[in-house]
């Protein structure tokens, strides 16, 4: 079952970081879980096909001499979502071990005390799947936002927009791994019934240490009015499991995080 965690975080010194700080996060959350369980952070830092967590940072950055900067004890939001349930308990283990005290972690490189801020009711979401499947629809305009800049590889070539086949495979291939494997339907006869109706995005350049990645951010309707009605239904169940999911490339270091809406 999915679970997704914000939780607000100081840290005791100034931390550099990169671009969105996605790197940064990605590294925060790896010394986290290899606080509890080293078997897991192995395993999750391994080349699996598809990973089960992705993970997100909001943040106020600092410019200093050119380089970005959260400042200490200004809050940042830790964004983490476990797609399974071994990454699923490691993350309440974690979560109880921040809201007790301080944890000496590596951020960007540095040694820092991250301290648990604050944590409402509202921070943290857990679905079952069986929930995301109940409550879908068949539905004729499914929409993403996409919150953090997202961007696809199809062979080597980068993709910079949403196109159906991508957005939807992406989601796809974690809903079967992740999901429930009884649901599942076969898309690839019915991609091309998938239309964008509207979109509005632009593009935003993506520090990560030496090298650069560019994504998109924005918003993205679109139009399967034309697919038969079970069609339609597994792609509202897509659309709303992508917002544990992610989507397209490296979600497990801030890119790709979407808030899907109906209209």
């Amino acid at each position: 079952m999915p679970l997704r965690v914000e939780i607000d975080l100081t840290s005791d010194r100034d931390i550099a970081v990169w671009g969105y700080g996605g790197s940064a996060i990605h590294g925060l959350f790896m010394d986290l879980v290899n606080g509890c369980s080293p078997a897991l952070a192995g395993a999750l830092h391994s080349q699996m096909p598809v990973k089960p967590f992705t993970t997100g940072i909001r943040c106020d950055l600092e410019s200093r001499e050119g380089k970005k900067v959260l400042p200490a004890t200004n809050v940042f939001t830790l964004i983490v979502t476990a797609l399974d349930e071994t990454t699923e308990a490691a993350m309440y283990e974690l979560l109880g071990l921040l809201l007790v005290k301080p944890r000496t972690v590596r951020f960007s490189g540095q040694a820092a005390d991250v301290r648990a801020d604050r944590m409402s009711e509202q921070s943290l979401v857990m679905v079952t799947n069986g929930d995301i499947v109940s409550r879908a629809e068949p539905v004729d305009n499914p929409g993403l936002e996409f919150v953090s800049p997202t961007a696809f590889r199809r062979i080597e070539t980068q993709v910079l927009l949403p196109e159906p086949d991508l957005v939807f495979g992406s989601i796809a291939r974690k809903w079967e791994a992740f999901g429930e494997p009884s649901i599942v339907c076969d898309l690839e006869p019915f991609l091309g019934g998938i239309q964008i109706k509207r979109y509005n995005l632009e593009t935003r350049m993506i520090q990560f240490g030496k090298f650069r990645q560019i994504g998109f951010v924005g918003s993205v309707e679109f139009d399967v009015r034309k697919l038969p009605e079970q069609v339609r239904w597994y792609l509202d169940v897509l659309t709303a499991y992508s917002w544990f999911s992610g989507v397209g490339a490296k979600t497990t270091m801030g890119m790709g995080r979407v808030a899907p809406f109906r209209t």
